[in-house]
């Protein structure tokens, strides 16, 4: 996408280049400034609750929340994909400072005062089976019902203050949630053992928000989860406006794990230290689908996540991830690593794709002094 310039008389020449990066969606300062100048916003975290129309918004989203337009990232969690972002940031060499010790208006160390409230109540809710069947025991319903109310005021000058990841302020707000669980349990009994499984969880939840004159009632959003067994779960999440009951998102993600040791017997070459001495090493496999619906103008998201990690010796191990897009029907990222066991040392080799761009890395350190440690930088003028 082509990124608009925009020259406004509150970015200080000090601060940085003297340019600085607008997100009017989800910043309230540049939301406003936006609005004012009729810049387009561009939607790219999704609250789970109400669906976000860049043209009805009256304030910037700041909480948390479902990743959309945003290449590779998209269908993640926005709180989970930050780290990720970051990572793909100085892979590909992009790094950034900043120190921010002015306020918008030029004022030196500015001091920002705020506060919030809220109040809240939930109590749970047990019934029992009488009968069992099969293995399964007593089935346990648990119900959770919740409801909380949330203050804060309106600032009185919010665009005077830089917004700062992890310093910032909450946004004015009045409203009042509902939510309520539904858990259904059983316990299983196995190979002379007892174990508690959850079967099915749905959670419904919506807000009511006091300071909206029109449709103050958010999306109804509604969560299933599925796991019958701990190698697979899934899990679907979904939202209607509560007005029209037009759906609002829907995501399906499904999940297979696999995992267990490796141990042979006697055999100094594979896994074991002594004749007669089982050593044991951990594999694992782990395969992940997610589904988006494209709602609107949005189109479908369809992934494929997959990767395994496994000792193939007794001092080597490799492992290995990718992604898959169905809608591009591409490879979005791999990586694969190989780990070496030198008895006080240990050394990692890395390598990362990211659609058309990719990148290698390997570490050698001492296992008690990780601080000690040779990398790739050290021979940059060497290999590429």
């Amino acid at each position: 996408d082509h990124v608009p310039v925009w020259v406004v008389d509150y970015a200080l020449m000090e601060y940085g280049t003297g340019a600085v990066m607008a997100v009017p969606a989800h910043d309230q300062r540049d939301f406003e400034f936006a609005r004012k100048y009729d810049i387009p916003i561009k939607v790219v975290i999704q609250n789970a609750d109400r669906s976000l129309n860049p043209d009805t918004m009256t304030e910037a989203y700041v909480e948390p929340g479902e990743m959309v337009d945003s290449d590779e990232f998209s269908g993640s969690v926005s709180s989970e994909s930050i780290p990720r972002i970051g990572e793909w940031i100085e892979e590909n060499g992009m790094t950034w400072a900043h120190i921010y010790d002015y306020d918008a208006y030029g004022n030196r160390y500015p001091v920002r005062t705020m506060y919030s409230t809220s109040l809240a109540f939930s109590t749970v809710i047990y019934g029992i089976s009488k009968g069992s069947m099969w293995r399964f025991k007593k089935l346990r319903h648990v119900i959770k019902p919740s409801v909380s109310y949330n203050y804060a005021p309106e600032e009185e000058d919010p665009i005077k203050y830089y917004a700062l990841e992890g310093m910032g302020v909450p946004s004015a707000r009045k409203n009042m949630s509902f939510s309520l669980s539904n858990l259904f349990q059983t316990k299983m009994q196995w190979k002379g053992k007892e174990r508690k499984i959850n079967l099915l969880h749905i959670k419904t939840s919506a807000s009511y928000d006091f300071r909206k004159d029109e449709e103050p009632f958010s999306n109804i959003g509604n969560s299933i989860e599925f796991e019958p067994i701990k190698q697979f779960s899934m899990r679907a999440s979904l939202a209607h406006d509560p007005y029209t009951w037009d759906l609002k998102n829907f995501t399906l993600r499904s999940t297979v794990k696999l995992r267990g040791n490796i141990g042979k017997r006697g055999d100094d070459n594979l896994l074991s230290t002594e004749p007669g001495e089982v050593q044991k090493k951990a594999w694992s496999v782990g395969v992940t689908h997610n589904y988006v619906k494209g709602i609107g103008e949005n189109i479908d998201s369809q992934q494929l996540f997959g990767g395994f990690d496994t000792w193939i010796s007794k001092n080597w191990k490799i492992g290995y991830n990718t992604r898959y897009d169905f809608t591009k029907n591409e490879l979005i990222s791999q990586k694969l690593s190989i780990y070496r066991d030198l008895h006080c040392w240990e050394a990692q080799f890395s390598w990362n794709s990211y659609g058309g761009r990719w990148k290698y890395d390997f570490t050698i350190k001492i296992k008690k002094i990780p601080e000690i440690k040779v990398t790739k930088g050290v021979f940059g003028i060497f290999i590429p």
